[in-house]
């Protein structure tokens, strides 16, 4: 099967490969599914929007397969946006298929007629990925009835030629082993990342349970099949796709005691820290929500887990949404230090904890190269003093859909890089330039 991605072992450490097939936790792949397997029921040549009427008194509304009619006004009034006014109607302009960024389906074109946008190719449904759109509701593979199950990767493009991005989708499904109640969830996935739990491969009918207090809850009986879509959107942040994270559990009844394993155990849409069952316990001040811990040694030179990480931290300097490293480091002596990443490093930030306030950021270039700036970060840290280094990854090139961070380094500050120190591949001085790269060295290189 054409995967055309890369989803890798859902563990601390990995490996980044290039279109391999997903792995889930354990080393066991994702199982293909037959061919042409037998589909439970035909699929739906529309999937609805959800709409209503409230807040409109009268005109049309589309859920993108039929028209919803709203009312009329009374005499003397007329309809303007679904409104009834005693007003003058200004002209009207039509909507278009443009305006609608719609290429499939019949929709009110605003002034009191309707406008066609075309029918999908065979095998695809209007709505499958997203409002108005073709897309194929083709299953990606099948997890069996495995538990837990903790897969990660970038959704692959399915649907006719995008116009107006890259709008991506997977396609899972997975059996209940018993009857119980399950959390399925993407949970510190990358932006724009979502996914969507049916009952058939389109999700025109979705799974039983969740609730706005455990949105990510189901209620399956022993034996039944739900098909989890994961989405993303593949311009978001230009050359890198959505990243995911997909998680299987049962649910539990408290994300207590199981803090730090990167799960939505109890299905309320928050993991570890970042629930409010966990973000005042001893290990959330600093120690769960770290990737590597270093303890107090000088000078670092980390290599960092490879696989995707996940988008918790946020700094506020940059874009949000990238791929991030954390490492907890506890500083041996009182002194100036400076902190920085090797190979692909988009930002960096200090946190005094999981849950505690960023204490400084700094950002790069989106595509490390030869006269690119390296984010770095030149702060006072007392003896004992254990902050949060949070590594962003970069955009990625060309045959990488993501560039990973690959080590941390944390050394002592000194005044200039020129001091014998201009073939180390090391900031020393915090300036942001690397050996040849710094003007202070004799082998400087002016680009």
């Amino acid at each position: 099967m054409g995967w055309g991605r890369t989803l890798v072992l859902a563990a601390v450490l990995g490996w980044w490969g290039v279109a391999c097939g997903p792995t889930l936790e354990g080393g066991a792949p994702v199982e293909a599914l037959p061919e042409d397997p037998p589909p439970s029921e035909p699929p739906p040549t529309c999937l609805p929007i959800p709409v209503s009427c409230e807040g409109k008194r009268c005109g049309l509304v589309s859920d993108g397969c039929t028209s919803l009619d709203c009312g009329s006004c009374g005499e003397g009034e007329q309809c303007i946006g679904n409104v009834c006014t005693t007003g003058t109607k200004p002209e009207c302009v039509p909507e278009t298929c443009h305006t609608l960024m719609a290429n499939c389906g019949e929709y009110p074109d605003g002034c009191g007629g309707t406008i066609q946008c075309g029918t999908c190719a065979e095998g695809e449904v209007c709505g499958a990925h997203l409002p108005r759109w073709c897309g194929s509701c083709d299953v990606s593979g099948d997890l069996g009835s495995s538990l837990p199950v903790r897969l990660e990767g970038t959704p692959g493009y399915r649907g006719s030629t995008p116009q107006y991005g890259e709008h991506l989708r997977d396609i899972y499904r997975w059996t209940a082993p018993r009857t119980g109640t399950y959390v399925i969830s993407n949970a510190g996935s990358g932006p724009e990342s979502w996914v969507k739990v049916g009952l058939d491969a389109c999700a025109s009918t979705l799974a039983p349970g969740p609730t706005p207090e455990h949105p990510n809850r189901y209620h399956l009986e022993a034996g039944q099949s739900v098909y989890v879509s994961v989405f993303g959107d593949g311009r978001w942040l230009g050359h890198v796709r959505s990243f995911f994270h997909l998680n299987i559990v049962e649910a539990a009844a408290s994300e207590q005691g199981q803090c730090a394993d990167r799960i939505d155990n109890d299905g309320d849409g928050t993991l570890d820290c970042w629930d409010a069952e966990c973000s005042a316990t001893a290990e959330c001040q600093v120690e769960a929500c770290a990737d590597v811990k270093t303890g107090p040694a000088l000078p670092v030179h980390v290599q960092l887990p490879k696989g995707l990480g996940y988008d918790l931290f946020k700094p506020d300097c940059g874009p949000q949404g990238r791929d991030e490293r954390v490492v907890l480091w506890t500083a041996p002596k009182s002194g100036t230090y400076v902190f920085h990443g090797s190979e692909h490093v988009y930002g960096i930030s200090l946190r005094n904890g999981c849950r505690g306030e960023q204490l400084a950021c700094d950002i790069g270039y989106e595509v490390q190269g030869a006269q690119s700036y390296t984010p770095v970060l030149v702060r006072q840290v007392a003896a004992g003093e254990s902050v949060l280094i949070v590594l962003q990854g970069s955009e990625g090139i060309d045959h990488r859909p993501f560039g990973i961070p690959e080590a941390l380094l944390v050394h002592e500050w000194v005044p200039s890089e020129g001091e014998g120190l201009c073939e180390d591949k090391q900031d020393n001085d915090g300036d942001g330039r690397v050996d040849d790269r710094d003007p202070s060295c004799p082998n400087y290189v002016e680009w």
